[in-house]
């Protein structure tokens, strides 16, 4: 889409973050502070013809003196709007929705208010969970695993054709052919803003669901023990809450 004036780029984008408040912060010791100052877009240019593998897609965020940046991006006669935002500010919904308020402010619409001023356990803290109910965090040890910081993340796209149901379950039925091994645990990340909708919040609001997969058990069944997790609440594994 065409781009609006850098100018009103910069006062859309400024609007939102005041509007989303705890969005722009920056960190000191271990606590972070709002960021004040005024956010000015970056213009830049790379004529790179593979527009996955600009040079800026490399540079990061640096979290001591903000949590959001914005470029302009000229390339090959088009230019496009880049946001980077600080994952441990805001989440993947948090992000869509900070973008979607921009959108918003140029299209003189309604601002989705937002903001990024509680924890996972603060979220959680006037919901009925029984602890007892909590998975505790396995010592997982595989023959082929490497040092943390030795990982190589390699990703795999699945493109689905249409509604698969129980999804999750199979996959787990899947991966616990590959391992190999009796009995696999998974854990789920789980946007936990569903079991409060009064709010909305940009920040990482995310807890695991812990599955335990043997492999003589079908999808059907694990998909029954994810249900019940999720009706018991057992995915609100408080102490795993950063």
């Amino acid at each position: 889409k065409k781009l609006k004036s850098k100018e009103k780029l910069e006062e859309a984008i400024n609007s939102v973050i005041k509007n989303n408040k705890g969005s722009n912060v920056y960190l000191k010791g271990n606590k972070y502070y709002l960021n004040n100052k005024h956010l000015k877009i970056k213009e830049i240019t790379d004529d790179n013809a593979d527009i996955y593998n600009l040079k800026v897609f490399q540079s990061k965020v640096d979290y001591t003196k903000e949590s959001i940046k914005v470029y302009i991006i000229n390339n090959n006669g088009n230019k496009y709007l880049y946001f980077q935002l600080l994952h441990s500010v805001m989440d993947g919904k948090g992000c869509l929705l900070f973008v979607e308020n921009v959108m918003n402010y140029l299209k003189e619409k309604d601002l989705i208010k937002c903001s990024n001023d509680i924890t996972e356990k603060e979220f959680v803290k006037p919901l009925k969970y029984n602890k007892n109910n909590e998975n505790k965090l396995p010592n997982i040890k595989h023959p082929k695993a490497k040092p943390i910081n030795k990982y190589i993340t390699k990703w795999k796209v699945i493109e689905l054709d249409g509604y698969v149901p129980s999804l999750i379950s199979k996959i787990a039925c899947i991966l616990n052919k590959e391992f190999n091994s009796s009995l696999v645990k998974y854990m789920i990340p789980t946007d936990i803003r569903r079991h409060n909708r009064k709010d909305t919040y940009i920040g990482n609001l995310t807890l695991p669901i812990f599955l335990k997969v043997k492999d003589s058990d079908n999808y059907q069944n694990v998909n029954g023990q994810l249900l019940y997790s999720i009706k018991n609440n057992e995915e609100l594994n408080i102490k795993h809450a950063s």
